[in-house]
């Protein structure tokens, strides 16, 4: 049986990345590299390929790509970092790139993700601290705390929710609110898979000036999202569909909070969070519903954009050019509004 070393390129968006892979006559037997480019930064993703659907969002850029778009245009010099939920370490390194060593401190319940997050900082040549262990808010902490955390084998789905696919590790767990005033936290990343309601529904955040963080409408109850934006509106936070991306949303204390109009199902940002629930089922025509209800009050890029993708679904297509092409004008700054726009209307050109 002869063994060799084979280049097999994959496409990165615009970037071509080789790996090498070592194989022999009865195919592949292992990669000796599995690493991947975004925003500048090498991500060492496992030696282990991960479910069919993570690696395509792995090896086609989109990991992260909401939270990594608000990150960087949101993210200033002097704000101090602290992110729940590591992953491979993507936004730790965005963040310690742009603010400089130890300004992040990250926590990771998986031990083996959160020493790939580790690596990739190491591989980058950037300082941060990823902690492998779970904060809780003070009010429901106890010394000596364990909770259970469900590992799922897309680890990306991994939480503390009860009826998470996977296995149960136990993790131990800090309180939020003593570690931020240590650290002196300014700004936090948060992406839990569906644990960001309790935790930003108790949690005290004197101090935190910025959030980025995703929601999980296919998870929570769109109630309990509102009742979230309501609580960050009444705390004052300024909740707005112009800084929402899919599902993830950056939101800041601001004195207009107090003029903003109580959270309900029918703001324009609970709206646009219900489009982006509706295109994750399949039913495009609510979608569109709630996309075109938000436009009716407010001009958003997000919305323009997933109105697009609601009428490419529905066979509308000079409709979706159109929105496409509103979302551009609105915000030119995201990539996917140009690649959706330019490559429709090639499509009918």
């Amino acid at each position: 049986m002869n063994e060799g070393h084979h280049i097999f390129p994959r496409q990165l968006g615009t970037l071509a990345h080789y790996h090498l892979l070592i194989g022999n006559e009865d195919g592949v037997v292992a990669m000796a590299e599995r690493t991947i480019l975004i925003d500048g930064i090498e991500i060492f993703v496992g030696e282990k390929p991960h479910p069919e659907a993570l690696e395509s969002v792995l090896f086609t850029q989109q990991h992260e790509r909401a939270e990594r778009q608000l990150i960087w245009r949101h993210l200033r010099q002097g704000h101090r970092v602290i992110e729940l939920g590591s992953g491979l370490g993507l936004t730790t390194c965005i963040a310690a790139k742009i603010l400089g060593p130890n300004c992040v401190r990250s926590f990771e319940a998986n031990d083996a993700v959160a020493a790939l997050a580790r690596n990739n900082l190491a591989r980058n040549g950037l300082q941060a601290e990823v902690v492998s262990q779970i904060v809780i808010p003070e009010r429901i902490w106890s010394p000596g705390m364990v909770v259970d955390f469900i590992v799922s084998e897309n680890f990306t789905n991994s939480s503390l929710l009860a009826g998470t696919a996977g296995r149960r590790i136990n993790c131990t767990t800090l309180p939020f609110e003593k570690e931020a005033e240590a650290f002196k936290a300014t700004f936090l990343i948060i992406d839990i898979e569906g644990g960001e309601i309790e935790f930003l529904r108790i949690a005290q955040l004197e101090g935190i000036q910025g959030i980025v963080v995703e929601l999980h409408p296919s998870i929570s109850e769109i109630s309990e999202i509102i009742a979230v934006l309501e609580h960050l509106r009444q705390y004052g936070y300024l909740i707005s569909p112009q800084h929402l991306i899919d599902t993830v949303i950056y939101t800041a204390r601001d004195p207009e909070s107090v003029r903003q109009r109580p959270i309900t199902q029918s703001d324009p940002t609970v709206l646009s969070l219900i489009a982006s629930m509706y295109l994750y089922q399949g039913e495009h025509f609510h979608s569109l519903e709630a996309s075109c209800l938000a436009l009716e009050t407010v001009e958003a890029a997000d919305l323009e954009y997933k109105k697009g993708l609601a009428l490419e679904k529905l066979g509308r297509l000079p409709e979706a050019v159109t929105a496409y092409e509103r979302a551009v004008s609105i915000d030119p700054g995201i990539h996917q509004y140009h690649w959706h726009y330019n490559q429709l209307k090639a499509l009918r050109a």
